[in-house]
């Protein structure tokens, strides 16, 4: 099952693969600016947004000071909530800049004795096109009848 959006220049595609008879694979993509540092996208209260124009004061790591701390839970939420469903599961993030050459991908798992996010895997995947950009995030989901209605809305 794919549904894609395509807003002018920025597109959004969320994928559902069957995993098994009730889980499902769900990947989000889109084509945007990317991510500098994964790391900082499962880091609760941690911006992986990066400053929008040199007239916004920004720390040292190049992040927007207005924007850091403001959306950094979004992600780590989705993903706590995805191993919460099913236990034990890993999500894969994947994210390029227009300037990085390569793609940069992780694998991750809820540490719950250390109570945050923790990378098992990382990779960098050499990009096909140079000005490529964007990010992708895949989670397990369990297979419930009100997923199985909500997907026949768009089908």
């Amino acid at each position: 099952i794919l549904i894609a959006i395509n807003l002018s220049l920025l597109q959004v595609r969320v994928d559902f693969v069957k995993v098994s008879e009730n889980i499902l694979r769900v990947t989000v993509t889109d084509n945007g600016c990317g991510m500098v540092c994964l790391q900082n996208c499962v880091e609760a209260f941690r911006s992986s947004k990066r400053k929008l124009s040199n007239k916004s004061k920004s720390n040292q790591e190049g992040f927007d000071d207005k924007t850091a701390g403001r959306y950094g839970i979004g992600l780590t939420l989705c993903l706590l909530h995805a191993q919460r469903l099913v236990p034990n599961s890993t999500a894969s993030i994947t994210s390029a800049t227009a300037e990085s050459p390569f793609f940069q991908r992780a694998d991750y798992v809820v540490d719950t004795a250390g109570d945050r996010v923790k990378c098992i895997h990382e990779e960098k995947i050499p990009k096909n096109e140079k000005s490529e950009s964007g990010t992708s995030v895949s989670v397990l989901v369990p297979v419930s009848i009100e997923l199985r209605e909500y997907l026949m809305n768009f089908f």
